[in-house]
């Protein structure tokens, strides 16, 4: 792809407080997303998972999404943005339980 090109391209962004308002809960939703995140990287594209407007996540939601996108995300396919200081640490804790210190 051309220089100029990249800097037109705009990730696929999946923003969570959209889709499911600003508390996420449950193993059910969070798949939905890990599945469509997971389609997207299988493909060969990047993600960004923007969390703007999410208050709080249950443990079992972060645990699908972070604990089982870690992997992903060290290798730079999916970005998560806009974590508050709460989030990132729910996030690192599901992470860390998979045995990757990095969301």
């Amino acid at each position: 792809m051309c220089p100029a090109c990249l800097t037109n391209f705009a990730m696929p962004t999946i923003n969570l407080a959209d889709r499911f308002g600003p508390v996420l809960a449950g193993r059910p939703q969070a798949l939905t997303v890990r599945q469509e995140i997971e389609s997207e990287t299988s493909a060969g594209h990047e993600i960004v998972v923007d969390l703007d407007g999410v208050v709080t996540m249950s443990p079992s939601f972060a645990d699908e999404l972070f604990g089982k996108l870690a992997v992903h995300a060290a290798e730079g396919h999916v970005r998560f943005e806009h974590l508050s200081g709460h989030l990132a640490n729910v996030a690192q804790t599901a992470a860390a339980g998979r045995g990757t210190d990095r969301p």
